[in-house]
């Protein structure tokens, strides 16, 4: 059979405030489906083919073409639920090509709302939590209902009723994993915007022992599990034999076990391997002999999340972290050469104007090469979330109703007790401008431009900043 892995055009996004101005690297492969994609590949009989949409430059004017043109036998269909909407007008858009064609769904959208996933006209079978094995035992089994019962992690109808055949077990051994089938799209794409390499996307390990009070990560389990060095390193040889020379790690916090960070360095220097690759942590979980470590096997800038920059909001937001570790981090790591980026978040729940200014100040004085602010969204599946219900933030779990009927005029939530939406985005428009408009950091970034190509995304993000404060400020 023939296997098409899907994903979707990115046209129906979910956003609030701002859209991302910031750090824009160009296309990122989708990692979960590459994933499913070699392991399918590895360990059944059939072909597997993946049309990355966003990567491809795929619209929904070619999509029905496509699909036409490469017949599939089964559609996977990655789903998030930001992009919900364009998952579902993909199944659509599969349906009206042969109604016989079977949709699976599966990401973290289908994780949190399975029976809602599986309610949708269009999806005939949704993978809950990870899907590699899932997905591979699906497809080899499809067509026996009574096999199909006994693979865990798996939703189907059967006679008008819903079978969930409950929840597979945590992945513990991730290096039995086959690296991601980066071959099976258009890697040549995936561009690092001021450099002349290829860049892609990589996982070195999965989940977060913490548990902030924003992040959806603890409903996924909070056991960190880990690639060992070596099969790491042997993924960064097979993207160099490809010519991709530039990695974004994009593990939820890299530096969790300090040991595995230092052998990955190490393999690295002692290979002699080229490569350019930055990661996300926390400001709690580096030091100085790790960052110099990190920057002599070629790591180039580190995201730290940082989020206010209060003492009492951090503690609200369950970070745990202290601002001298924020100063700290910020220092050890400027000072070996390594570029930073700030993430922070307004309007969390107590959170005063006062507050947020502190927390513009600290980001003005953190000076990180990139800096965003978000606005405080509840996101289904966190804690946040659910004290907005209980606190009556929320009037309905329309996380929930969106799920059942995704609509585009749907509006993220927000903890909106103090401020309104406007106010936050006005209040967030104006904490970018702070930032990005003084001269000095003007007059920094425009001095590390080496491409032409870089230096047209600068004066874009400027003016899409400038529009967007107009814009916030009604004065448009």
């Amino acid at each position: 059979m023939k296997i098409l892995l899907i994903h979707p055009p990115l046209e129906n996004l979910l956003t609030v405030g701002i859209p991302s101005l910031v750090e824009k690297r160009g296309f990122n492969p989708s990692m979960g489906i590459l994933y499913v994609a070699a392991y399918s590949a590895q360990n059944t009989d059939h072909t597997v083919d993946v049309l990355d949409a966003p990567l491809e430059g795929v619209g929904y004017d070619k999509l029905e073409q496509i699909i036409r043109e490469r017949e599939p036998d089964i559609v996977g269909i990655s789903t998030l639920t930001f992009s919900l909407i364009d998952s579902v007008k993909t199944a659509k858009i599969v349906k009206k090509v042969s109604k016989s064609i079977p949709v699976v769904f599966g990401g973290i959208h289908v994780s949190l709302f399975p029976i809602e996933t599986i309610s949708l006209e269009e999806v005939d079978y949704a993978v809950v939590g990870e899907g590699e094995i899932t997905f591979a035992e699906l497809i080899k089994n499809i067509g026996n209902t009574e096999r199909l019962k006994t693979v865990k992690g798996l939703l189907f109808k059967e006679n008008g009723r819903i079978i969930d055949t409950g929840p597979r077990p945590l992945i513990e051994d991730l290096d039995r994993f086959p690296f991601p089938a980066r071959r099976l799209t258009s890697f040549q794409n995936f561009y690092s915007l001021n450099k002349k390499t290829l860049a892609t996307t990589m996982i070195t390990s999965r989940g977060c022992p913490y548990n902030c009070l924003f992040c959806i990560r603890p409903r996924f389990g909070r056991k960190f599990r880990s690639r060992s060095p070596q099969n790491v390193v042997n993924e960064l040889k097979e993207c160099l034999s490809m010519g991709i020379g530039e990695f974004f790690i994009y593990d939820d916090i890299f530096t969790i076990s300090r040991q595995r960070v230092l052998d990955i360095c190490d393999k690295i220097i002692d290979e002699g391997l080229e490569v350019e690759w930055s990661v996300m942590t926390r400001v709690d979980r580096i030091d100085r002999e790790m960052i110099k470590k990190m920057k002599r096997a070629g790591c180039t800038r580190i995201r730290y999340g940082i989020e206010s920059g209060t003492t009492e909001i951090l503690k609200v937001l369950r970070k745990g972290i202290t601002l001298e570790q924020v100063r700290e981090a910020f220092r050890i790591t400027k000072a070996e050469g390594i570029s930073t980026v700030a993430y922070f978040m307004i309007g969390a729940p107590t959170e005063t104007k006062q507050q947020i200014m502190e927390t513009i100040r600290m980001a003005r004085e953190l000076n990180a090469a990139y800096t965003n602010f978000s606005i405080v969204t509840l996101y289904p599946g966190t804690d946040l979330y659910s004290l907005g219900l209980k606190r009556g933030i929320l009037e309905r779990d329309c996380w929930r109703d969106f799920s059942k009927n995704p609509r585009p005029n749907f509006q993220l939530p927000l903890w909106e007790e103090k401020f309104t939406r406007h106010e936050l985005i006005k209040i967030q428009s104006s904490a970018y401008s702070s930032v990005y408009f003084r001269p000095s950091y003007i007059a920094r970034k425009l001095s590390k431009i080496s491409t032409w190509k870089g230096l047209r995304e600068i004066i874009r993000l400027g003016f899409k900043l400038i529009r967007s404060w107009i814009a916030s400020h009604n004065l448009l």
